[in-house]
């Protein structure tokens, strides 16, 4: 696929998964470290875990966002020639969204909670796009003689 259609596929899975995900997942971060600052509910290291939670599910989305943008507007090269900060979030986000998935099978299925399924939107769809960024970024550019034949 040439890379204006890979573009062109990237913003309309942007739009359509990227945001709305960003949008929940920045919500509930959020909404984290609200619940940190007020304190009336929390003991023990409940406020580190959620607050050090909170920020690397924050610093991911944001990451994500950056870097979908940077490869939307110069591409493959883009990506390549972006800053070592921006990849740090995209790992802290994905370790966030690994957290989502294991309490999301917890709670599911050893506390009996079928609505915590809805967790899963919160930010494990990021986690295909994100490592699709990763490809862009380090995986092999197919050179032009293949592209010919």
């Amino acid at each position: 696929m040439d890379e204006h259609l890979h573009k062109r596929w990237m913003g309309i899975a942007g739009l359509l998964v990227g945001l709305p995900t960003a949008a929940a997942g920045g919500t509930v971060a959020v909404l984290g470290l609200i619940f940190v600052m007020d304190g009336k509910y929390l003991s023990g290291n409940e406020p580190t875990v959620i607050v050090l939670w909170s920020l690397a599910g924050l610093f991911g989305l944001l990451s994500w966002m950056w870097l979908t943008g940077l490869f939307l507007w110069r591409g493959r090269d883009g990506l390549r020639h972006s800053p070592l900060v921006a990849w740090v979030g995209l790992v802290l986000g994905t370790l966030a969204a690994l957290g989502v998935i294991a309490a999301t099978l917890y709670f599911t299925f050893k506390q009996s909670e079928i609505s915590t399924l809805a967790f899963l939107g919160l930010g494990p769809p990021l986690m295909v796009m994100a490592g699709h960024l990763a490809w862009l970024r380090w995986g092999q550019a197919v050179p032009d003689s293949a592209k010919a034949g």
